[in-house]
């Protein structure tokens, strides 16, 4: 005995197809626009906050500051076991 597939013939309230109005992918589109609104230079962009990427202090605060820890852990171990 063979079964026909249910064929539906009416459909639910509210279902109908969307046109698709944009075809490249949302994190291309996003992407876009985000780089749109927050393209500023690196001075640009550190200027408010009364950096100059321009003053070799800046560099050597930014190293120390994110290094300076680790280094003077490295040196300790160095000299802990005798390689300094």
């Amino acid at each position: 005995m063979q079964v026909d597939p249910i064929k539906p013939t009416l459909t639910a309230p509210g279902t109908h197809l969307f046109t698709l109005k944009c075809d490249e992918p949302l994190s291309t589109f996003a992407f876009k626009f985000n780089s749109r609104r927050y393209t500023k230079g690196f001075r640009e962009a550190l200027e408010p906050f009364g950096l100059d990427p321009a003053d070799p202090a800046f560099w050597t605060d930014a190293i120390n500051a994110h290094l300076g820890s680790l280094m003077e852990e490295a040196e300790g171990l160095a000299k802990k076991l005798d390689y300094a």
